[in-house]
């Protein structure tokens, strides 16, 4: 049986299982000792209840070991029929247990909607350096294969021409540090980047208007109608006029910034089951995303030794 005890005495065997150091398990589940028992006063106090809350059936495995399921449920992406072979429950209580231990975890990571939150509240210049340090913001959509749907017109609107198969995708924007400020709602394959680009508000809503905004080749037309200097696009060469050697060079100065946000986006898909074909219900893609998102931001605050507002 696996427990958090005895895998914790090898640090380098817990961090594959995990996708986390044992150092950094530690400080979430202080986290989520502090706010187990409002998060089960919440969860329980929602229904007709016969019995006081705290009576009936305790739960089998304790909280560390609760968390540790649910870590290496999303840094493996194992079906319900092992875990319950490697932590000794039946299928139905691994399923509810990595249920409630992503919402504990969500409540207490720096997930891209508390940011977001923080970046609302800006007050001074010296807030805004510590969200945007270069004052940039890096965009990029990321795209994850499913099952293929039974339906034919999901079937289509899922279908991507670019990957050639069914795809979910979402957009993040990340900050120069490699921190994830916000990702959009999950959509159709079928979409491209730039519209939703554009139906996101990303421009308008998301970025402060001092910041500027890299993008790649796949948004062009972005930078219509903002001023010079806020949207950031490579040079793209045509038949009849080749790239100079100042835009090459420029191009290159660019993709050396760009590349944090598919570093961050490897962070993500470091968690397998946002790299793997995506076998769970469509409409729970945002929540693991959501929860794999603080983990990565939590890993990225903790090994920078980040000052973030609101965290």
């Amino acid at each position: 049986m696996l427990t958090y005890q005895k895998l914790k005495m090898k640090p380098h065997q817990f961090q594959s299982f995990t996708g986390i150091r044992v150092r950094e398990f530690e400080k979430i589940l202080e986290c989520a000792q502090t706010g187990y028992k409002p998060f089960e006063q919440k969860r329980l106090g929602g229904r007709k209840r016969a019995r006081k809350i705290g009576a009936g059936r305790h739960f089998k495995l304790p909280l560390e070991d609760r968390i540790l399921l649910c870590l290496v449920h999303l840094r493996l992406n194992l079906t319900c029929t092992v875990m319950s072979y490697l932590f000794d429950l039946n299928e139905s209580n691994v399923c509810r247990n990595v249920r409630h231990m992503k919402q504990l975890m969500k409540d207490g990571l720096p997930e891209p909607a508390r940011l977001m939150a923080a970046q609302k509240k800006i007050n001074s210049v010296e807030e805004l350096f510590r969200l945007y340090p270069d004052l940039k913001a890096i965009v990029d959509g990321t795209e994850q294969p499913i099952q293929r749907p039974e339906d034919k017109e999901k079937q289509k609107t899922y279908y991507s021409g670019k990957k050639k198969r069914h795809t979910i995708k979402k957009q993040v924007i990340i900050n120069t540090d490699g921190l994830i400020l916000d990702t959009t709602p999950a959509c159709e394959g079928r979409r491209h980047d730039y519209k939703v680009f554009q139906e996101t508000g990303t421009l308008s809503e998301k970025i402060p208007e001092s910041v500027s905004v890299l993008l790649d080749s796949g948004y062009q037309g972005a930078g219509q109608g903002q001023a010079e200097g806020k949207v950031h696009l490579p040079k793209k060469a045509t038949k009849l006029h080749p790239l100079s050697e100042e835009e090459k060079a420029s191009n290159r100065r660019l993709s050396q910034l760009r590349v944090k946000v598919e570093h961050a986006i490897g962070r993500l898909k470091h968690f397998k089951i946002l790299s793997e074909r995506f076998r769970h219900p469509l409409d729970s893609y945002d929540d693991i995303f959501t929860v794999i998102a603080g983990l990565v931001n939590f890993m990225r605050i903790e090994r920078l030794g980040l000052a973030i507002p609101g965290w």
